[in-house]
């Protein structure tokens, strides 16, 4: 006699952790066998949050088609998008925000997706979710926004990334300052070889530019694409204290002299 078929709902452990291990073939196969695609397994885990916490974009999408819940929490309370973020999966969190995944759900401690990935540096998912609409002055629970906890983590590239997209301007200038302030390093680069510079020149926020400038930044550093910050910048008054970077560097170099034997 054959074995009796599995209940659906046993398949789905097996489908958590085959998500988990990238195993496509495999989670297509208890898909179609009808594995509850929202069900978690022990430890609270479901297929889709085990898929978006290890970086499986292709299983994502899979679960996604088969109509996984997009706001089911896993292991922290956390969402897929949140964890995702957490892990600096940038791929997955785009497919998650294309898919309506909602951007200030918090995690167990409070903190959004933003906040997430700001503190662990992983610009490319900073990126994804600025451009997906997450607030960018949305605070977690502790009162920290994303540029606060860059900041607090010393996480110059995700603090640069955001300071460029416009975050909290009464903090700007003073934030860069402590950056440099505690050594942190002016020719720290984006995923695409950008500098603070570039970033600061790119969205014309002209006072971080000569504040940057000030403390030495390269105006003829280049990205990945062979472009500078003067290439960048589409703002005439930015452009204009660009190019004349030479005067506020030795200007500024002037002034810590006389401060040196005063």
């Amino acid at each position: 006699m054959a074995d009796p078929e599995p209940r659906a709902d046993d398949l789905a452990p097996a489908l958590v952790s085959a998500a988990r291990e990238g195993d496509e073939a495999e989670v297509a196969r208890l898909l179609a066998k009808g594995a509850p695609v929202d069900l978690a397994a022990q430890g609270g885990s479901t297929a889709l949050f085990a898929a978006s916490s290890e970086g499986h974009a292709m299983i994502v999408g899979q679960l996604l088609r088969h109509g996984a819940d997009l706001e089911t929490k896993g292991e922290g309370e956390a969402t897929a998008l949140n964890v995702a973020a957490a892990r600096g999966h940038a791929e997955v969190v785009a497919l998650l925000l294309d898919s309506g995944a909602q951007t200030e759900t918090k995690d167990g401690y409070g903190d959004t997706a933003l906040v997430c990935a700001a503190s662990g540096d992983y610009c490319s998912a900073v990126s994804a979710l600025l451009d997906g609409g997450a607030q960018i002055e949305e605070a977690n629970d502790h009162g920290e926004t994303a540029l606060v906890a860059a900041a607090a983590r010393s996480q110059v590239r995700a603090a640069s990334l955001l300071l460029s997209h416009g975050a909290n301007t009464e903090a700007r200038n003073k934030i860069i300052s402590l950056f440099l302030r505690h050594g942190a390093r002016m020719d720290a680069r984006t995923p695409d070889g950008q500098t603070m510079l570039m970033l600061a020149a790119f969205r014309g926020r002209t006072e971080v530019v000569h504040l940057l400038l000030e403390q030495g930044a390269d105006v003829g550093a280049i990205d990945h694409a062979g472009q500078d910050a003067r290439m960048l910048c589409g703002y005439p008054d930015c452009s204009e204290v660009l190019n004349n970077a030479d005067p506020i560097q030795r200007w500024f170099r002037r002034r810590q002299l006389v401060m040196w034997y005063t």
